[in-house]
């Protein structure tokens, strides 16, 4: 061929997705690709630690008492 022959413009065969990612999954990205590929490409999540679940909803519960007992709201024997 020669070099004065006109040439096609150049195109992609597919256009480039436009990929937002979080600080916190690209850190298990970089930590582990397949623990990203499961949680985030199919929705698998770790089951909750056991200090995650009755022990610190228990914690919150009470912990609302004297904070809501500073804000003058005290909590009488009726309530439920």
């Amino acid at each position: 061929m020669p070099a004065d022959t006109p040439r096609l413009e150049p195109q992609a065969r597919h256009e480039t997705p436009e990929v937002t990612l979080l600080v916190s999954e690209l850190k298990y990205l970089f930590e582990c690709p397949y623990e990203f590929k499961l949680r985030f490409l199919y929705g698998f999540n770790p089951p909750l630690h056991e200090a995650l679940g009755y022990g610190k909803g228990l914690h919150d519960a009470l912990s609302e008492v004297p904070k809501r007992a500073l804000a003058g709201d005290v909590v009488g024997n009726d309530a439920a």
